[in-house]
């Protein structure tokens, strides 16, 4: 929860002091951070697989794949 409302400050930062970043509301801006949340816990999940993929191959290719996967 914490996190949401760092991203809300940050998002809501960037917008007052860049003109490319637009966020009408403060309901978009919240809207915003909750997907970002999303986005980021799903990434870190992929990134905890491909990791455990690493660390299970015993042949050199499959690490290679495996790190470039990372």
């Amino acid at each position: 929860m914490i996190d949401v409302f760092v991203y809300v400050v940050v998002l809501n930062l960037f917008g007052q002091y860049l003109p490319t970043v637009v966020s009408e509301t403060f309901t978009l801006s919240l809207l915003t951070a909750v997907v970002l949340k999303g986005v980021i816990e799903v990434v870190l999940v992929a990134k905890k697989l491909v990791v455990a993929r690493f660390r299970r191959a015993s042949r050199p290719i499959g690490k290679v794949v495996a790190a470039i996967m990372v």
